[in-house]
């Protein structure tokens, strides 16, 4: 038997409406608070454990160094300006060598094609240095 959740009498399991008191609906009921755990975290990171934030200052030094390649983005995981990064990298170097080969001065052309991704490379990693709300390929902000 179930008691009256207004005067606690002994009622039946399925009353409606308690006779002593007239209570409708007098039974106590546990209320419980159930959470959707999907939306609680992303599909692709159940764990914080499995996470390694990463760092600005790696990525600026990669940026620096071998930018030209997409390392750095790799490195956030962010695939899609990677692939961006390679496919600009090998379009500057192809234009630079398509001039040397027009003008006959391959090498030099060559090298200035590597100064100015070089020079690109050093303006993203000043970017990344200074502007502190950037995200890597998963959404989190960088330490």
């Amino acid at each position: 038997m179930a008691k009256c959740k207004n005067c606690s009498s002994q009622i039946e399991d399925n009353a409606t409406v308690c006779p002593i008191c007239g209570q409708i609906n007098p039974i106590k009921t546990k209320k419980v608070k159930t959470t959707d755990m999907t939306m609680k975290f992303k599909q692709e990171r159940i764990s914080e454990d499995n996470y390694e934030q990463k760092s600005r200052k790696i990525v600026v030094l990669l940026f620096f160094v071998i930018g030209f390649t997409g390392i750095p983005f790799f490195y956030l995981k962010d695939l899609n300006r990677a692939l961006l990064s390679i496919l600009g990298s090998l379009t500057i170097l192809g234009s630079a060598l398509m001039l040397g080969l027009l003008i006959s001065d391959i090498l030099l052309w060559l090298l200035g094609g590597l100064i100015v991704l070089y020079l690109i490379n050093i303006a993203i990693g000043v970017y990344y240095l200074t502007h502190h709300e950037l995200k890597d390929g998963q959404g989190e902000f960088l330490v």
